[in-house]
């Protein structure tokens, strides 16, 4: 019997009561990486602070916003202001720079960003996110696809060092 336990428990560290809680993330495992990523509240790390311009803006009114903005990502909106893509500054400064036509319109500039968050992703989904894209912002929208904000990997990184920190 004791020798039949060991064999079963090399192969399956969880009983059937506790093996879904466990895959789902419900409760405390042997991986202290995913453990430390359930006890973070997404909502806790989204950066609201961003601003939006719609996709048929132009490139000059990016520029005025970059101007008032501390900012060198945003967030691209439609006419219902459902995300549609983002602009990151380093894509667009050259054009900016060169005083190239500044009468562009946004959806022209803007890309797809390489994945989106849903703000009820859990927080070992958006880490794997992130490593999957090498991406250190990523846009974080809601069920209706409207713009919330971004998080990021750092952030998130961050959120992992002061629990780990706590132990």
């Amino acid at each position: 019997s004791s020798i039949s336990f060991f064999i079963v428990k090399s192969y399956q560290p969880y009983s059937m009561e506790t093996k879904k809680l466990a895959s789902d993330g419900e409760m405390f495992t042997q991986s202290k990486e995913k453990n430390i990523l359930t006890t973070i509240n997404l909502n806790a790390i989204i950066k609201t602070s961003y601003e939006t311009i719609q996709a048929d803006q132009l490139l000059l009114d990016l520029i005025e916003l970059i101007k008032k903005s501390d900012k060198n990502i945003f967030a691209v909106v439609d006419t219902k202001q459902q995300f549609v893509g983002i602009i990151e500054l380093n894509d667009v400064k050259r054009r900016i720079l060169q005083n190239k036509n500044h009468q562009v319109a946004i959806r022209n500039l803007m890309k797809k960003p390489a994945a989106i968050i849903y703000e009820n992703d859990t927080a070992h989904t958006v880490m794997e996110k992130f490593d999957l894209t090498n991406n250190w912002h990523l846009p974080v929208i809601n069920q209706q696809k409207k713009f919330i904000g971004f998080v990021s990997k750092s952030i998130l990184s961050n959120q992992g060092d002061i629990y780990e920190r706590r132990d």
